[in-house]
């Protein structure tokens, strides 16, 4: 009886596995800007209220590579996960004493991909490092300027090959929805954990990176394996 009990958890836990993966998910939040900016917190077009996001912050010209930060999840745990951004400069759009609120916290300031009048720019060399190997993943990359003559694209660099999309600078609302304030790609991470992309104008002007967002999910396969293993060992051993 003891024997059907236990396998009869297991079975109800792997539905559970498959009914709801997101909850296994690890997502990662990401501010970019100055160092004396507001921090973005709660959802974005990921996650949910409460969220916490790590603040990326830069005052002047760095080249690549940029410094590097640990980043803790959006409950706050450490999982030895950093992040780099090189060639950039740190830019707001609010002074002083006039700090924004949620969702433009997110929006108003970034790290600037420069033009300097050439219509290929210099672009920002984003890196993600410390994740799980050869993992599933979406990522969210919030790039957008505050000029209708602006424009960007974002190559993601990962296992299956480059993968383009732009966004205009119509809108820093986040709201405005995918390819005007955000784009988001699907990837997987290569065999040391690491996620690559570039953020540059296509215009003379230049263009922003004003955060990320990446949610890092197990496969079904390797999820289930974990929870079958674990409930095995929990089954009472026959007596002889």
């Amino acid at each position: 009886m003891k024997h059907r009990l236990a396998l009869t958890f297991a079975v109800l836990a792997v539905c559970l596995v498959f009914g709801s993966q997101s909850a296994l998910a690890t997502l990662y939040n990401v501010d970019c800007g100055t160092p004396n900016s507001p921090t973005y917190s709660g959802a974005a077009v990921l996650g949910s209220a409460g969220d916490v996001w790590n603040a990326y912050t830069n005052g002047s010209w760095v080249a690549t590579p940029g410094p590097s930060i640990s980043l803790v999840d959006s409950t706050g745990a450490s999982f030895g996960v950093l992040f780099n951004a090189g060639n950039n400069s740190g830019e707001s759009d609010w002074t002083a004493g006039n700090e924004p609120t949620n969702p433009f916290a997110l929006m108003e300031d970034y790290l600037e991909a420069p033009g300097w009048g050439a219509s290929d720019g210099w672009p920002i060399k984003a890196q993600l490092s410390g994740l799980p190997a050869s993992t599933p993943f979406t990522l969210v990359v919030y790039s957008s300027g505050n000029g209708t003559g602006q424009a960007g694209e974002i190559t993601l660099f990962d296992p299956s090959g480059n993968i383009v999309k732009d966004t205009t600078a119509a809108s820093r609302d986040i709201s405005a929805g995918v390819g005007v304030a955000y784009q988001t790609f699907n990837g997987t991470t290569d065999a040391n954990g690491g996620v690559y992309f570039e953020v540059k104008t296509i215009t003379n002007d230049w263009h922003a990176l004003n955060g990320l967002q990446i949610d890092i999910v197990p496969e079904p396969s390797t999820i289930v394996l974990l929870v079958m293993g674990g409930l095995m060992m929990l089954l009472p051993f026959r007596k002889r």
